[in-house]
């Protein structure tokens, strides 16, 4: 669907099919702003459908299309952003400390974002730091399963490369 004037005017008055079409055609988009703020599927879908409420229930009437999408944006990103300020820091027990399992160090992260694109990077941290499938990598990134194992794939022979001249590996 593309937004022109009318539209905004329509979801504004609170239009049945234009505030579903709006929402069905931007709500992955939504979700995966989100989802680069919080890291979480679940809590993604839940900060982009608050957002979409947020923008349904506000009370400006007229603006351009190209701003109602903007504002649809920043304030997806603003609910996530209030989320995580929500989130109570997690303390680890010397138990949890002592674990063999492997953590993503902040510093690996900054150096994987170096020079990996930031699709490489969604798509490699989301399978590999989060445990998500190619089916729900592709479905919040708008794309095929196949291609984002395609980008994971890729990015990932990059990425062992790339760590292993700079001695990460």
């Amino acid at each position: 669907m593309q937004i022109d004037s009318r539209a905004v005017k329509l979801f504004y008055a609170k239009d049945e099919k234009t505030v579903s079409a709006i929402y069905s055609t931007y709500f992955r988009l939504l979700k995966h702003i989100c989802f680069g703020c919080v890291h979480d599927m679940a809590e993604a879908e839940d900060c982009a459908q608050e957002a979409f409420l947020r923008v349904y229930q506000s009370s400006m009437e007229s603006t351009h299309p190209d701003v109602f999408l903007s504002y649809l944006c920043k304030a997806a990103k603003n609910v996530a952003l209030d989320h995580l300020r929500m989130r109570k820091p997690v303390e680890l027990d010397e138990e949890d400390a002592s674990s063999t399992e492997f953590h993503y160090s902040d510093e690996l992260l900054d150096c994987l974002k170096t020079f990996l694109t930031p699709i490489e990077f969604d798509v490699v941290t989301m399978h590999y730091c989060l445990g998500l499938g190619f089916d729900e990598i592709g479905a919040a990134l708008g794309m095929t399963s196949s291609a984002a194992r395609g980008i994971s794939h890729r990015a990932k022979a990059k990425a062992k490369s790339t760590l292993k001249k700079e001695e990460w590996l």
